[in-house]
C-alpha cells in the first residue's frame, strides 16, 4: 500500500505533496513496527519457529543477506537525488529487507533444536 501511494505521487511536481506522502509513509512505517514487534513478542513468548527442511533455511538465509545488502546500496545511491519520495520507496525496501534476519534467527534456533 505504501508503495502504491508513492507510485501515483512520481507525476506530480509538488514538493509539498511529495513530502506529506513521504510522513504518511513514516507514520505508516511506525504501525507496522509495532505489528512486527508484537510478532517477535509472540513467537518468543510462546517459543515456536518455523520448521523447513535442510538447504531451504540456508537458501533463505542467502536471500536475506542479499536483501539486506542490496536495500542498504540502494538507500546510499538515492541520498544523492535529494527525492523525498525515492528515498520513501528505498527506505521501505530496507525495512522489508531488514524483516528476514529477524525470522531467520528463528529458524536458525529450529534448527539447533532450541
Amino acid at each position: 500500500m505504501m508503495r502504491f501511494l508513492l507510485v501515483r505521487q512520481l507525476n506530480v511536481q509538488d514538493e509539498g505533496a511529495e513530502l506529506r506522502r513521504y510522513r504518511l509513509c513514516g507514520v505508516m512505517l511506525l504501525f507496522m513496527n509495532q505489528a512486527l514487534a508484537g510478532i517477535v513478542i509472540f513467537m518468543v513468548h510462546q517459543n515456536q519457529g518455523f520448521d523447513y527442511p535442510g538447504l531451504l533455511i540456508y537458501a533463505m538465509a542467502l536471500y536475506a543477506f542479499y536483501a539486506v545488502i542490496l536495500a542498504i546500496i540502494n538507500v546510499v545511491k538515492t541520498r544523492r537525488h535529494n527525492s523525498p519520495i525515492l528515498s520513501a520507496a528505498k527506505a521501505i525496501n530496507l525495512v522489508a529487507a531488514m524483516v528476514y534476519p529477524v525470522t531467520g534467527n528463528r529458524y536458525a534456533g529450529t534448527v539447533r533444536g532450541k
